[in-house]
């Protein structure tokens, strides 16, 4: 049986040609839902602690008008970065499929 995704609160970061990172909504459980503004560039995630850095070359593409649901287990930061122009990432936290 599927278990629609029950989302929580939702944060963003502008993605550059520099790595940022942002805190996860609070009372995440082990999944983000990750969208990427339609009109943006393609992004590159990546999720650890308040240290975590996304690199072009390594990191989970997530393409512009898209949307990921990723477990995240007990990472509390999502960091982005562009490999050419700006996005707009946001990352809901929430529970489902």
């Amino acid at each position: 049986m599927m278990n629609p995704f029950t989302p929580g609160g939702t944060v963003n970061v502008a993605a550059t040609t520099t790595t940022a990172n942002v805190a996860l909504a609070s009372g995440a459980k082990d999944q983000v839902m990750v969208t990427n503004n339609a009109g943006g560039s393609l992004a590159f995630v990546a999720f650890g602690s308040s240290a975590v850095t996304a690199t072009a070359a390594t990191s989970t593409p997530v393409l512009p008008g898209a949307a990921y649901i990723f477990t995240v287990g007990t990472a509390t930061h999502m960091a982005a970065i562009t490999g050419t122009g700006t996005a707009t990432v946001y990352a809901t936290a929430g529970q489902g499929e």
